[in-house]
C-alpha cells in the first residue's frame, strides 16, 4: 500500500482545519490497522511530503512497482492525475 499525506494536496482541498486533522488522523488508524494484518505500507506524513505526483513518481521509480491499483476519487481532477501519473 502506498499512503501520501501530501502538503500541497491538504492546501489546494477547502477544507476546515478540524476536518484536515481528522482525516489525516484517520489515514494514519488505517495506516496501522494494515501494518497490523502484515500488509507492507509505504506512508508519507504530511511534513516530509510537499509534492504528492513527487511522492508518488519517487515510487514508482525507486520501488520496482509492477502495477497500480487506487480508490477511485470522486472528483474528476484528481482522477485525471493519478492516471497521468501511473503512465
Amino acid at each position: 500500500f502506498i499512503m501520501i499525506e501530501a502538503k500541497d494536496a491538504c492546501a489546494k482541498l477547502p477544507y476546515h482545519q478540524y476536518k484536515l486533522v481528522l482525516l489525516l488522523a484517520a489515514m494514519r488508524e488505517y495506516r496501522d490497522f494494515l501494518v497490523a494484518q502484515g500488509k507492507t505500507v509505504l506512508y508519507f506524513k504530511v511534513e516530509d511530503t510537499p509534492s504528492f505526483a513527487d511522492a508518488l513518481k519517487g515510487v514508482l521509480a525507486n520501488d520496482s512497482i509492477e502495477w497500480l491499483c487506487w480508490m477511485t476519487p470522486s472528483d474528476q481532477p484528481t482522477r485525471r492525475r493519478l492516471e497521468s501519473l501511473a503512465e
